[in-house]
């Protein structure tokens, strides 16, 4: 299941929008990002901002975010 995380701070995200174009964004701090997977060795991990799939590294969120609840269908 996805975990969604809040910024406390910008962080910087990378977009690939086709196998040869990469793109950086800055994720503004407030945001709320949900996290899809596993790090990879790299420490990257992809996340789903704004519509949009993107990789971030995982300490950035860890020092940047703060765990977010989801609130279950009928509380």
């Amino acid at each position: 299941m996805p975990a969604l995380f809040k910024l406390r701070e910008a962080i910087v995200a990378v977009h690939t929008a086709s196998s040869e174009s990469l793109t950086i964004f800055t994720v503004p701090r407030g945001a709320v990002i949900k996290v899809m997977g596993e790090p990879q060795k790299s420490g990257l991990v992809e996340v789903v901002w704004d519509g949009r799939r993107f990789a971030v590294f995982i300490q950035d969120i860890r020092s940047r975010g703060e765990s977010v609840e989801v609130a279950s269908a009928g509380a």
